[in-house]
């Protein structure tokens, strides 16, 4: 029941993303310019990390999956320095032209890259990951905007990659399709701490944010 849920929603979704490309929307109080990236007007996730992080005075992160950059740009009052990368040489080009256009190109690098896997060991003080996480293989470039896999390999590779780069803070998010009970064992199997922080429901589904960190921090 759960596997037919998402299928649904993943429509909706794909219907919501190609509504939205080629438009200019307003994001908290942000121009964003979409071009085969999920649109976080209207979501939840997004809103959730940002006043979070904004509560925590964050100002220096790295982003995982950056998309649009609306996550990065929704901080740009306090933001010192973020890396924001995305596996999409679209997406980053996304989001890098999103930084022009609201001011903050030179307090951020974005990176075309698959995961952590660009940055060295041990060496990230906090780490943010709003990912897909639709329980379903990707099937082409806006899926991978939606899916994380029915084996949550997207949430695998992240926590693989936390365990070696993170030397603080790492905060992320999931939904009760993905099964917040199980990206929590997850990330136990792969020797890291986790809790749920914050949640809200939605229409759809209710989302949550999760704090992971390493035994050794």
């Amino acid at each position: 029941m759960m596997r037919l849920r998402a299928r649904i929603i993943r429509k909706l979704l794909r219907g919501y993303i190609r509504l939205s490309q080629g438009r200019r929307v307003v994001f908290r109080g942000a121009e964003l310019r979409l071009d085969r990236v999920f649109n976080p007007k209207r979501t939840f996730s997004t809103d959730l990390l940002a006043d979070y992080l904004e509560s925590m005075n964050i100002r220096e992160f790295v982003e995982i999956g950056t998309g649009s950059g609306a996550l990065v740009i929704s901080l740009r009052e306090n933001l010192s320095y973020a890396v924001a990368t995305d596996i999409s040489v679209t997406a980053a080009r996304c989001a890098k032209i999103n930084f022009e256009l609201n001011g903050i190109s030179d307090k951020v690098d974005v990176v075309v890259a698959d995961c952590l896997s660009c940055f060295r060991e041990n060496s990230l003080s906090c780490i943010v990951f709003n990912p897909p996480y639709l329980p379903l293989n990707p099937v082409d470039e806006i899926d991978y905007a939606l899916c994380c896999g029915e084996n949550l390999e997207i949430y695998r590779k992240f926590f693989a990659g936390v365990c070696q780069t993170a030397k603080g803070c790492v905060y992320t998010t999931c939904s009760s399709l993905t099964g917040v009970n199980e990206i929590l064992r997850l990330a136990r199997d792969y020797g890291l701490k986790a809790k749920v922080l914050a949640r809200k429901r939605t229409p759809l589904d209710t989302v949550y944010l999760i704090e992971v960190a390493s035994e050794a921090i």
